[in-house]
């Protein structure tokens, strides 16, 4: 089956929101971007960035169809982040594929000239790439990001 591959990027402490309030079974996104949202299917790979720390720190599988919570006003038992001023109403249920603490990532640094969204005339236009989410990745960035993830995991437990 092939797969598409999806960015989410992390900001502060909401790597650790994501698991205490979700049980890291929800992603979720502004409704800003509920068409880019809508395009994800079962079976895709979401990567998390973690944007403090310039890291990739987890691979999450869509494993449901994304939704949209319409309701008005936004219900409080409805809201999954600790700042009450954000309504991420685009949800996309998913199960955690390949998790690393948010201080002990992958640092891009070392990825940056395999990845496509790495090269071209500007150097540190991939920043600004990360920022704006989801976005759909190119298969080969998702897998050199999954094989990179999945080696930092290995030589942590392997013990």
């Amino acid at each position: 089956m092939e797969r598409d591959y999806w960015l989410t990027t992390h900001k502060g402490s909401s790597w650790q929101e994501f698991h205490r309030l979700t049980n890291a079974q929800l992603a979720s996104f502004p409704k800003r971007n509920r068409r880019q949202v809508e395009k994800m299917q079962i079976g895709d790979y979401i990567l998390c960035y973690q944007a403090v720390t310039s890291t990739w720190i987890g691979l999450l599988e869509v494993v449901a169809e994304p939704f949209y919570i319409d309701e008005e006003p936004f219900n409080e038992k409805d809201r999954i982040w600790d700042n009450p001023e954000l309504e991420f109403r685009c949800r996309v249920p998913v199960r955690v594929r390949l998790d690393l603490p948010s201080d002990d990532g992958v640092p891009i640094a070392p990825l940056k000239e395999q990845l496509s969204f790495c090269q071209g005339p500007k150097p540190n236009s991939w920043a600004g790439f990360l920022s704006n989410n989801p976005r759909h990745l190119r298969t080969s960035d998702g897998e050199i990001i999954q094989q990179a993830l999945q080696e930092k995991i290995t030589r942590l437990y392997a013990s």
